[in-house]
């Protein structure tokens, strides 16, 4: 009698122990929109002012500060540090002024995930200023 009951008890403990449900829900990553933004860049820059097509290597860095914004190096290829403000697949930068050159412009990615560009230039100069308007595609390197 003994046995059966420690048969019964044994029976009941493992039904009830293999009832117990754990339920865990996968680690999921936060979606940065700026990860498509980031690396090394060759930029394809087209002049529509000099109507001329210049080269030059890019690298695009989230901020660590600002949750939206990324950092270009070298911009128009003269070591030119400017920021943009990224809203999903679209860039926005700012009116900024940085020495005698200023800048400001939009873009997005194209569908195949290359970044497009269209900005102004001015460079502020003594006796006037020059201005140029451009449309950059940006190829990743890295």
């Amino acid at each position: 009698m003994r046995k059966l009951y420690w048969i019964a008890l044994a029976a009941v403990s493992t039904i009830l122990s293999s009832c117990y449900v754990v339920v865990e829900e996968p680690y999921v990553a936060p979606i940065d929109p700026r990860d498509n933004f980031t690396g090394i860049f060759e930029v394809e820059e087209f002049s529509q002012v000099y109507a001329a097509t210049t080269y030059y290597n890019v690298e695009v860095t989230k901020s660590p500060y600002e949750q939206d914004v990324v950092w270009i190096s070298n911009f128009y290829g003269i070591e030119l540090d400017i920021y943009g403000v990224v809203s999903g697949a679209d860039i926005q930068i700012p009116r900024q002024r940085i020495g005698n050159y200023e800048v400001d412009g939009w873009g997005y990615l194209t569908n195949e995930g290359r970044l497009r560009l269209f900005f102004t230039f001015v460079e502020h100069r003594p006796f006037g200023s020059l201005m140029d308007e451009c449309d950059a595609l940006f190829y990743a390197l890295y």
